[in-house]
């Protein structure tokens, strides 16, 4: 299927939102087999905490394309902040969000 995949676990980076596993969005169910996404604000703010262009620019994606809220992305943030690896990148990054938002 030639898939570039990359395993990673937003919440070895930084605490998860309140209610994240809520937010998790079904995509298939076969049997006892359930594939879904991942909470995207928990996956937005983990790209805001890494922070490179690309990263921005998903977070972008979400925003514009209303699979995410900026307000409530804020709300998160300023929840999670504190326990995050790097909480000055993770602000930097949200406010260059919100100015190219």
């Amino acid at each position: 299927m030639a898939l570039d995949l990359e395993e990673s676990v937003p919440s070895e980076f930084m605490p998860l939102p309140p209610d994240a596993a809520l937010r998790h969005r079904i995509i298939f169910r076969s049997g006892q087999l359930t594939a879904y996404i991942f909470d995207l604000y928990s996956i937005a703010l983990s790209k805001l905490e890494r922070g490179t262009r690309s990263d921005l620019e998903d977070v972008l994606f979400l925003i514009r394309n209303g699979h995410i809220a900026l307000a409530n992305l804020e709300q998160y943030m300023n929840v999670v902040i504190k326990g995050s690896d790097d909480p000055r990148q993770l602000r930097a990054s949200f406010d260059e969000i919100r100015r190219r938002g």
